[in-house]
């Protein structure tokens, strides 16, 4: 799915997109579950891995999309894709980590 993401936005991690927040929650993800850690553990690292890739945001400059039009005046602001990413991530875990939770 990252290359697809990747191929179809011209964008690669840095380039101030919602590959920012994505690609490094599933590399948390991917990394606790080769340690052997339960899927909500490893769900949990990849809401905070994908909180601070979109925070990172924050700082660089947009190289593609609708925000490199406005160039520098972005900088300071959160990429909405990119928080958009870690709220999903975080809305997942913690529907998930309720116990009374009635996804499943």
């Amino acid at each position: 799915m990252i290359e697809e993401i990747k191929k179809r936005g011209e964008a690669e991690l840095g380039d101030r997109t919602v590959l920012d927040a994505f690609i490094p929650a599933c590399q948390a993800y991917s990394k606790k579950v080769q340690a052997g850690s339960s899927g909500l553990d490893a769900l949990r690292a990849a809401v905070d891995a994908a909180e601070q890739g979109a925070l990172q945001t924050r700082e660089m400059l947009p190289k593609t999309g609708r925000a490199s039009w406005i160039g520098k005046r972005v900088v300071g602001e959160v990429d909405g894709g990119a928080w958009l990413c870690y709220k999903v991530y975080q809305v997942l875990y913690e529907t998930l980590s309720n116990e009374n939770s009635e996804v499943f």
